[in-house]
């Protein structure tokens, strides 16, 4: 392994560039764990994540400072295999059979999908799309891409709850996580405060979370 003591400066600042790169490109980072990992000072960390940036443009890489957490990392855009785009399209579509109507958020993410098979899957696959096409629109789509706005940017989600026979009431949600049910294969967030299942509900984004959100399942679809 070389000795960056060894290096002279351009070598070792391009290892450097090389291995942040590389740290990129596996999660998230704070410039302090970047400054860590490094072994650099605090504003010579901003002048190396200002030359990834413009290398990044250059590789033609997605470079992203997400201000809200204050990280930095690049998305790696990986192609799925055939193989692997199959699972994914079969495992989304389940999701849209389990759906109580028609969701246009599940139709987006098959038709994106769908454009990496090869035929005669992809003409096969558009027609199985068209079909979803035709059921009755329902509010799950909707309230998935507020639950998943409001669980990027860690807002407080709005819930107004309509029960038959009952006034209606707001239940304001922490996200945690949103996964599927090994029991009926309905979409669930974990969450903060826990909701009543077998109402009808309407999601808005509130203010910012303030806490971390416990465990707690919650039916939404």
């Amino acid at each position: 392994m070389l000795n960056p003591y060894d290096l002279s400066y351009h070598q070792n600042k391009a290892l450097r560039l090389l291995r942040l790169l590389e740290l990129l490109q596996q999660k998230p980072w704070r410039p302090a764990e970047l400054r860590q990992e490094l072994g650099l000072g605090e504003r010579a960390i901003f002048d190396y994540l200002n030359e990834v940036r413009a290398l990044a443009a250059q590789l033609g890489l997605s470079f992203v400072h997400d201000t809200l957490r204050s990280t930095y990392h690049i998305e790696v855009r990986e192609q799925l295999s055939p193989t692997e785009t199959v699972v994914a399209f079969i495992a989304t579509r389940m999701l849209a059979h389990h759906s109580p109507g028609s969701n246009k958020a599940y139709q987006e993410a098959l038709r994106k999908l769908v454009k990496h098979l090869p035929e005669p899957l992809k003409a096969l696959a558009l027609q199985s799309i068209a079909a979803l096409d035709k059921r009755p629109p329902s509010l799950s789509g909707a309230n998935l891409e507020t639950l998943t706005q409001g669980w990027l940017e860690r807002r407080v989600v709005a819930f107004e709850y309509r029960i038959p026979g009952q006034r209606p009431f707001t239940v304001e949600l922490e996200i945690y996580f949103i996964e599927v049910s090994r029991a009926n294969m309905a979409v669930y967030s974990s969450v903060k405060t826990a909701c009543m299942a077998g109402a009808s509900t309407t999601a808005t984004t509130s203010k910012p979370t303030s806490s971390s959100a416990s465990s707690a399942p919650a039916c939404w679809t």
